[in-house]
Formats: C-alpha cells, structure tokens, sequence
C-alpha cells in the first residue's frame, strides 16, 4: 500500500536549498531597506522644499541705515543681500552708500568728487 503525505507536514529541505533560501531572504532584505531609506530620502527633500527652513525672504525686515545730517536720498536700489542708496549730501556732493539688509550695517560708500582745476 502506498503511503499517503499529509500536506500540513513538509519534508525538510536539503541543505544546499535552505542556504539558497537564506541568501534569498537577506537579499530581499537588504533591497527591502535600501529602498525604504531612499523613499525616506525622497519624503524628507520633499518637505525641506515644501518648509521655509532658513528662508528669509517672506520675512519682514527692520533696519536703520543712519544718514548724514541734511542728506536727501536720491535713488535706492536692492541687490541680493546689499541695499544701495545714491544721496546728495549738503555740500551738494553726491555718494553712494551700501548697507547689509538684515541689520542696516553700513558695508561701504563711493563718494564722487570732481577733479581740481
């Protein structure tokens, strides 16, 4: 008579198999989190776009950029980081000073002066 298997019960697997199957079972571990980490990644330069970390454009700024007394401010322009103003001071020479925007410290000046004759 023929013995019947009972497929609830399995025969164990040879051992060559079995270390194919771990090696199979590591690798699919290792890509498993390998791309966990890069989906991590992707989300968290996502939301670094998506935040304003250290972005201060949108902020207001409040500075003084002191002047010499009796000066009139000509033209003013902004580039970058650097506020320029063209004034006519009371003599009735004209200068143009730069300032840092976030703080209003002087960062330099250009005085135009006409040649001596």
């Amino acid at each position: 008579m023929a013995t019947t298997r009972n497929d609830d019960e399995e025969a164990p697997l040879d051992p060559a198999v079995e270390r194919v199957r771990a090696k199979l079972a590591r690798l699919v571990l290792f890509s498993f989190g390998t791309m966990a980490l890069g989906l991590v990644a992707l989300l968290l330069a996502i939301l670094y776009k998506l935040g304003t970390f250290g972005d201060t454009a949108d902020k207001p700024v409040d500075a003084v950029a002191e002047l010499p007394a009796g000066a009139q401010v000509i033209s003013s322009s902004v580039s970058d980081d650097t506020l320029v103003v063209t004034v006519t001071l009371p003599g009735g020479a004209q200068e143009v000073r730069m300032f840092r925007i976030p703080g209003g410290e002087p960062v330099g000046r250009v005085q135009f002066t006409a040649p001596a004759q």
